[in-house]
């Protein structure tokens, strides 16, 4: 997990970031087993809140977590995760099921 001073000291460009700040909630939500909409409704403003009283920006309100984008950022994970597991099933020489 990223941590927020390394998030906040990196190069990356805002959009960039919001994009992977969106993963991260994401990916927290979909291990929750939690409906997706609790990004929106409570996780969001609760991010918010904290960043807001810790930090003094607004900019945290513009992460994407609407219902269909948590779902499609779950989604392009689990793509990946496959993805990675048939490519190291690939190089093998063997393996068993």
């Amino acid at each position: 997990m990223v941590s927020l001073s390394k998030m906040l000291q990196s190069n990356l460009t805002d959009s960039e970031n919001l994009l992977e700040a969106s993963y991260l909630l994401s990916h927290r939500i979909s291990k929750s087993h939690t409906p997706f909409t609790m990004g929106k409704k409570l996780v969001m403003p609760s991010v918010v809140d904290v960043c807001c009283e810790v930090l003094g920006q607004m900019k945290v309100s513009e992460i994407p977590l609407s219902n269909d984008t948590v779902l499609h950022r779950i989604q392009d994970m689990a793509a990946d995760i496959e993805s990675q597991v048939l490519d190291r099933a690939r190089t093998l020489g063997w393996f068993a099921i």
